[in-house]
């Protein structure tokens, strides 16, 4: 079975995999913090992401080629990637930060497993989008030419 490209459940598709940079930082947030904190501040940040994203999908589709406008592409585009990167890079930060006090060996095992995946994950990630970034600069372009 194939969804179509722009159908509804491609959309929801979409969002739900916008939301596993979010467990997974979750999961390491439960799993290597050892203080109960809350966590306002990233539900918040999850948050403005799916309301950017759904945003920028529902009143900005179509009306714009890609580049137009810098400020929308950045807050429609950007912005949101940047969140969701956000996450997985404090994961591993929260990781790295209590390995030399856990007191549980297998533990310290995993947070090395777990920091070496992520991170893994993260470089391929931020390595196809900067291959297909429309921000990048294509050296064989003129940039005087317009």
């Amino acid at each position: 079975m194939s969804v179509a490209e722009g159908s509804l459940i491609d959309f929801g598709l979409g969002q739900l995999a916008t939301l596993a940079p979010f467990l997974l930082w979750l999961i390491a947030s439960n799993l290597f913090v050892d203080e109960s904190k809350k966590h306002t501040l990233a539900w918040l940040a999850l948050a403005l992401c799916y309301a950017l994203d759904i945003y920028g999908a529902v009143v900005y589709s179509g009306h714009e080629g890609p580049g137009s406008n810098v400020i929308l592409d950045f807050s429609f585009n950007l912005l949101p990637q940047l969140i969701l990167l956000s996450f997985p890079l404090h994961a591993i930060y929260l990781a790295m930060r209590g390995y030399g006090v856990d007191l549980l060996e297998e533990r310290r095992k995993f947070r090395i497993a777990f920091i070496a995946g992520l991170a893994e994950h993260v470089g391929v990630l931020e390595y196809k989008a900067s291959s297909r970034s429309q921000f990048r600069v294509d050296p064989s372009r003129d940039p005087h030419e317009d």
